[in-house]
């Protein structure tokens, strides 16, 4: 469709209104991105849960939390360790279904899809699932900038998710043990 200048002023308004949206749209798109790629290099400006006087410090510190993330997993109830992929990731089934995968420095965890893209605009640690669905999987790069309750949260939700597709019986089993 052209603009001419015998168009309606109002049709002509709606679509200068229209481009302006788009516009900003894209904007915001642009500016997350490059909040992103600052993260990553280590350029943000976001506070850290934990200081990080040196480097040996800040690698012990992760080690430690990398550690109580995958003690948290195995201690949910029916929560089983496997290393299918030899010795990283290790992986956390319930039910013989993953629910998630731990690295050195980050875990995959499921997802819902809409949680996942809010938790991804919120956190620039977020990324859809490494080598998984990325609709329905997230890995988070634990590098102190999310709070250790959000990391918790993330692993209570994707155990649920996991082990609401496990049948009933099975389920209750796994519950009842656990009570």
């Amino acid at each position: 469709m052209y603009v001419t200048q015998d168009m309606n002023p109002l049709l002509m308004a709606a679509i200068g209104l229209f481009c302006l949206l788009i516009l900003t749209f894209m904007q915001i798109r642009y500016r997350k991105s490059i909040q992103a790629i600052q993260h990553w290099v280590g350029e943000s400006k976001e506070p850290k849960v934990w200081e990080k006087d040196d480097d040996a410090d800040a690698e012990r510190g992760r080690r430690r939390m990398m550690e109580m993330l995958a003690e948290y997993c195995l201690s949910k109830p029916g929560a089983k360790e496997d290393h299918p992929f030899g010795s990283e990731p290790l992986v956390a089934k319930v039910g013989g279904k993953i629910f998630a995968l731990i690295t050195g420095s980050s875990l995959s965890l499921k997802c819902d899809p809409v949680i996942a893209e809010n938790l991804r605009e919120q956190y620039a640690a977020v990324t859809p699932g490494y080598h998984l669905n990325k609709k329905h999987w997230n890995t988070v790069r634990v590098d102190g900038s999310i709070p250790e309750h959000e990391l918790t949260d993330m692993i209570d939700h994707s155990y649920e998710l996991v082990l609401k597709r496990i049948p009933k019986s099975e389920r209750v089993s796994i519950t009842s043990h656990s009570s």
